[in-house]
């Protein structure tokens, strides 16, 4: 049996266009996999910088519909820093972050409502009727964002049904990770414990 020739430069190897899994990778496939199956709330993927967070959950979440053998809708955003936080900012860097074309702008509950509806359209493409949102830099989450993602939440349970999985993608450093899940852990919310979920 002949090998296939492969031009200079073009392998995967050479060009960097590779993901080998480790076992690290392997059990946060298992997690998110256990999450969806068993309709939990989400969980938080933290660790030191430079250990390979970002290629580990690009990996899990790439090959997670194949797990699952069915279609299933992940729609990521990211957590910008501000100032003063709002509604509005928190809404409009969602919608853009989701390719949303024509964002309701200066009208935070018109925005909170363009997110339910996309969600719910995604939701219903999906045989398992369930959604997972992952939230890159989620550090920079507050009370406050949390508040306005459990309206989210909230919404969307009202309005289709069927709930929506929240996973926290984090990427603080390991001191502040521990105070800031202390912190929302000793808040009342059962949704803000929710996030709390380690991994």
């Amino acid at each position: 049996m002949n090998r296939p020739v492969i031009p200079a430069g073009t392998h995967p190897i050479e060009q960097g266009g590779y993901i080998l899994p480790t076992m690290e990778v392997k059990r946060l496939m298992e997690s998110l996999t256990k999450i969806v199956i068993n309709r939990l709330p989400g969980m938080i993927v933290y660790g030191r910088p430079r250990i390979g967070k970002s290629i580990s959950i690009e990996f899990a979440l790439n090959y997670l519909p194949m797990q699952l053998g069915t279609l299933f809708p992940i729609l990521r955003t990211k957590c910008s820093s501000y100032r003063v936080p709002t509604e509005e900012k928190f809404f409009g860097d969602m919608l853009s972050d989701l390719k949303f074309p024509f964002p309701a702008k200066r009208n935070p509950s018109a925005m909170r409502q363009q997110i339910v509806n996309l969600m719910l359209e995604q939701g219903e493409r999906s045989r398992m009727r369930r959604i997972m949102l992952v939230i890159d830099e989620a550090q920079r989450l507050t009370e406050i964002h949390y508040n306005w993602l459990m309206d989210i939440c909230s919404n969307i349970t009202f309005a289709g049904g069927h709930r929506l999985s929240i996973g926290g993608y984090l990427k603080p450093k390991t001191r502040r990770i521990n105070r800031n899940c202390w912190r929302f852990a000793t808040i009342s919310s059962p949704v803000i414990r929710s996030f709390c979920r380690e991994s």
